[in-house]
C-alpha cells in the first residue's frame, strides 16, 4: 500500500483514500466535462445527473441521433473515489467505456477516458474542471 499526504491538512493517508479522515478533504474533481471529438463542444456536469440526448445535445454531434433520452448517468462518489458512470437500462444503444460495455456497477472515469455508443458513435471525451 502507497501513502500520500492530503492535499488540505497535510495527513499521511493511503492514496486510495479518496476522503482525508483528518479534514474531510476530497480530491474529486467538483466538475466533469463531456467534450464531443467532432465538434470539439463540450458539456459540464456538477451534480449527479442523467445523461441522454437533450442534454448532450449541447455537443452539436450529428451522432446524438444514436443517443437515448437517458443513455448513462453521472454520479459524484466519495465511496468509489472519483466520478462514475452507470449504463442506462432505458438505453436502444449501449454505452462504452474505452471500448467496453459500462457494466451495471458502473466505473470509475479518468481524465482522458472515452465515452461512447458501442464503440462507434458519438465519441466524448473525459475532462474535469
Amino acid at each position: 500500500m502507497s501513502y500520500g499526504k492530503c492535499g488540505q491538512c497535510g495527513a499521511i493517508q493511503a492514496t486510495a483514500v479518496a476522503v482525508c479522515d483528518a479534514c474531510g478533504h476530497t480530491d474529486i474533481p467538483m466538475v466533469i466535462v463531456l467534450a464531443s471529438t467532432v465538434s470539439g463542444r463540450t458539456v459540464e456536469v456538477r451534480t449527479t445527473m442523467e445523461m441522454g440526448s437533450r442534454n448532450l445535445s449541447a455537443l452539436a454531434d450529428p451522432d446524438l441521433r444514436y443517443c437515448s433520452p437517458a443513455q448513462f448517468r453521472l454520479e459524484r462518489s466519495l465511496t468509489r473515489g472519483g466520478w462514475v458512470v452507470y449504463p442506462s437500462s432505458q438505453a436502444a444503444n449501449p454505452t462504452w467505456l474505452n471500448g467496453v460495455e459500462i457494466p451495471e456497477l458502473g466505473e470509475v472515469v479518468h481524465a482522458g477516458d472515452s465515452l461512447s455508443i458501442k464503440g462507434k458513435a458519438l465519441m466524448i471525451k473525459v475532462c474535469f474542471s
